[in-house]
């Protein structure tokens, strides 16, 4: 991967990127050293917890699950950023250097961005509070429940040096967490984001340019195709690159969730025990919306590029420039939406449908597992 450039949201990625040292392109033998590292942590710990369900039954089947998916989820983001790293660094340079500069727009666009980019960075800062409880939560599982020895659920081998090794990757797998998952979900949410505002950019530059007839409209409009362009590859890229992981994030979201109102509302637990599984669900819930409603806003900025070129004055240019503009509305009807490998689209309706799926397959659970 290129090195990161700092600029506006992509800030607190590169910061998260740079604890685990994944922001150069080059990989030094120290870095692949501490990959093959973090591979076998993560095969061990999946491998103990997978063996775990041939020695349990009933409502233990339910934490060994929510244990396995914690684990999968940190581990199938890690190697899924390594498989698309190089692939990512090109996109994050692309949006860098080809996109278009808001300072160059009025006073009164300049100061909505400005404000924008200062409210992603503090819902970022949010987000990132609320990840670090919930992992604290997991980490401090022993001590706050008791007779637990171990923060995930897994078969307990008996032997001394085993048992040593196996809690050593579980706290390891669970405390690298942080910017496995927040810096991949920071990287689609800070490019979500800067598509919307490059959009929004670009439906005002086609007011002015058609609002103000000039000779140079050709070459404005040449321009303007050529960046609308740009924002497409942009969206096709990021699908291509997310697309395994979305349809991954909405069955986890759905059974986690389930599976988290079921432990809270169907098992004694302590007070302690009760406020760390509800920051759980809190951080589930949350990180599908980080993906569900940005993609929704994609959609809608796409869409409305074409409606807001219809209500404009585009039916008096001349033919030439017409049909440029109707090459633009016609590539703009069509709603894009993020999708989980092709199977799922990702937007507000999948997150409602997740939160509503969530209370039905807990009852079912319930049912399921007192047979």
């Amino acid at each position: 991967m290129e090195d990161l450039p700092r600029t506006n949201i992509i800030d607190t990625v590169v910061d998260l990127y740079q604890l685990i040292g994944e922001t150069k392109r080059k990989t030094s033998r120290k870095l692949l050293g501490f990959r093959v590292f973090n591979f076998c942590a993560f095969v061990l710990t999946l491998f103990f917890i997978v063996a775990n369900f041939y020695y349990i039954e009933g409502e233990l089947y339910v934490p060994t699950l929510l244990s396995f998916l914690l684990i999968a989820h940190v581990f199938l983001k890690y190697m899924l950023f390594l498989y698309y790293k190089s692939n990512i660094g090109i996109l994050l340079g692309d949006v860098a250097y080809r996109s278009w500069n808001y300072s160059n727009f009025n006073a009164k666009t300049v100061l909505t961005i400005e404000h924008i980019h200062k409210t992603i960075k503090y819902l970022q800062r949010i987000m990132l509070t609320v990840v670090i409880f919930g992992i604290y939560a997991y980490l401090l599982k022993p001590s706050l429940a008791a007779n637990k020895g171990l923060i995930l659920e897994a078969v307990v081998p008996r032997a001394y040096f085993v048992d040593v090794i196996m809690l050593m990757a579980q706290y390891y797998c669970v405390g690298i967490a942080l910017p496995m998952v927040i810096g991949y979900d920071f990287i689609y949410f800070s490019l979500c984001i800067h598509v919307v505002l490059q959009l929004r950019l670009f439906k005002e530059r086609m007011d002015e340019i058609l609002r103000t007839p000039t000779e140079d409209n050709k070459l404005k409009l040449n321009y303007c195709i050529y960046h609308h362009q740009f924002l497409l590859s942009i969206f096709f890229r990021m699908r291509a690159m997310y697309s395994i992981m979305l349809l991954f994030h909405y069955f986890v979201s759905l059974i986690s969730s389930c599976s988290m109102l079921y432990e809270i509302m169907m098992r004694d637990t302590n007070f302690m025990n009760y406020i760390a599984k509800s920051i759980s669900i809190v951080i589930i819930v949350g990180q599908f919306a980080l993906y569900a409603f940005p993609a929704e806003q994609v959609a809608f900025e796409f869409s409305d590029v074409a409606d807001a070129i219809y209500r404009s004055c585009w039916y008096k240019e001349n033919v030439l420039n017409q049909k440029m503009l109707s090459y633009i509305m016609v590539a703009a009807q069509r709603v894009r939406y993020f999708s989980g490998a092709g199977l799922v689209d990702i937007n507000v309706d999948a997150f409602e449908s997740v939160l509503r799926k969530s209370f039905s397959f807990c009852m079912v659970l319930r049912n399921l597992i007192n047979k």
